[in-house]
């Protein structure tokens, strides 16, 4: 008998950790939700202002984003006739004439960039297209600094 009452106090106080283990893991996991969740908004809220990674090394900081808000359709289109040797060779183009006329549709929607045609079939759309809003993120980056400092 000495034994059966010992046993279910073991199997009891056993019983009792794993409940209390338990409910302090559930309030982990809820704490873990909620400082996501948080950060998660925080995120949200600085990428509202400014999408861009931020690196510090040292004294210094840096700012990248990850295209190139200074080249504009003409620009690409040079660049991409600049670099043919290369384009073709990793076969982003069947051959000369094939990216030419690539090249000839961006500078064609760059003089009418009203063109559905070529706005759909080069993937191409006002975040490109509009000078204000190609280079945003650059502007919310500057205005970011001022209200730093």
């Amino acid at each position: 008998r000495k034994e059966k009452r010992r046993r279910a106090k073991e199997l009891a106080a056993k019983a009792a950790a794993d409940l209390a283990l338990r409910e302090a893991e559930i309030s982990a996991e809820r704490a873990m939700r909620e400082a996501v969740s948080a950060e998660e908004e925080a995120i949200k809220k600085q990428s509202d202002a400014v999408q861009a990674a931020v690196i510090r090394k040292g004294k210094g900081v840096f700012w990248g984003v990850q295209y190139h808000p200074e080249f504009d359709v003409p620009h690409l289109a040079n660049l991409y006739r600049r670099y043919a040797d290369d384009m073709l060779g990793q076969g982003y183009f069947v051959d000369a004439g094939d990216l030419e006329r690539y090249c000839n549709e961006l500078d064609a929607l760059h003089q009418d960039p009203s063109r559905l045609d070529l706005r759909w079939r080069l993937g191409i759309d006002d975040d490109v297209l509009d000078a204000d809003l190609r280079c945003l993120e650059i502007r919310n980056w500057v205005d970011s600094l001022t209200r730093v400092s």
